[in-house]
């Protein structure tokens, strides 16, 4: 790359989707976070066949990780920073919301897609074939998986969604009826929430009857589905165009 070219940024996907861009949380969140940043990107889902790639972000070909918890290698690479006028206590609340977001949120949609389409297990039995280290970046996603897959019907699923939605109810609290988390601009963590949101309340299969908690002004994270349908207008104006598969 020569100096003062721009960066050449590409989005690995799993592929397009009828309720929203991605069905993986880590490609809902990278793609979210390029467009709040103004970064232009491409996509490409031919290498995400297998899994364990979804949301990989590459500059000039160089992997950035992916998802949330590869943010900040991200911002540096690209010279940018979402939560560059938080003050100290705004970024230690981001911080312990993320790890909530990241943790028993994200596990829960995971889980809930791997139990509703046990057939896809197939492909990581697959990735056995392919190079260790492809492999070993599948292995850390899917371990929660086959840990709660013969749970289906059983408690394991119920606790997982359980604790998802006291975190969520945390997020909420949090947000109150500010248009962002930490007022009239969006933050790391408003990408974030959106990434889980969304899937949660757009994606037409409801487990464990988890969308009860979003839908109606009196549900109790109304205000995570209103937060969601203004991030969206506000960095996806071609949403509809998007989904169209």
């Amino acid at each position: 790359m020569r100096p003062g070219e721009p960066n050449r940024v590409r989005l690995q996907q799993y592929g397009r989707w009828k309720f929203g861009p991605d069905a993986h949380v880590e490609s809902v969140f990278s793609e979210t976070f390029l467009r709040a940043v103004d970064c232009p990107y491409e996509t490409d889902s031919r290498l995400s066949t297998f899994g364990g790639d979804q949301g990989k972000v590459l500059v000039n070909g160089k992997p950035m990780g992916q998802g949330i918890e590869h943010v900040e290698k991200l911002q540096e690479v690209l010279g940018v920073n979402l939560d560059k006028k938080l003050n100290e206590k705004e970024l230690e609340t981001s911080s312990q919301m993320l790890a909530k977001l990241n943790g028993s949120v994200r596990n829960a949609i995971v889980c809930s897609r791997w139990l509703r389409e046990p057939h896809k297990g197939r492909k990581y039995l697959l990735g056995a074939f392919w190079p260790f280290s492809w492999f070993a970046q599948m292995y850390r996603s899917a371990k929660l998986k086959f840990r709660v897959m013969h749970q289906r019907t059983g408690p394991g699923m119920d606790r997982l969604v359980e604790k998802a939605v006291r975190d969520l109810g945390n997020v909420s609290q949090q947000l109150g009826r500010k248009k962002y988390m930490f007022g009239d601009e969006i933050h790391t963590l408003d990408v974030a929430i959106f990434a889980c949101v969304s899937l949660l309340i757009w994606d037409p299969f409801d487990y464990r009857g988890i969308k009860s908690h979003f839908i109606g002004e009196n549900s109790q994270l109304s205000n995570l589905t209103r937060h969601a349908i203004r991030m969206r207008q506000t960095l996806f104006p071609d949403w509809e165009e998007l989904c169209k598969i």
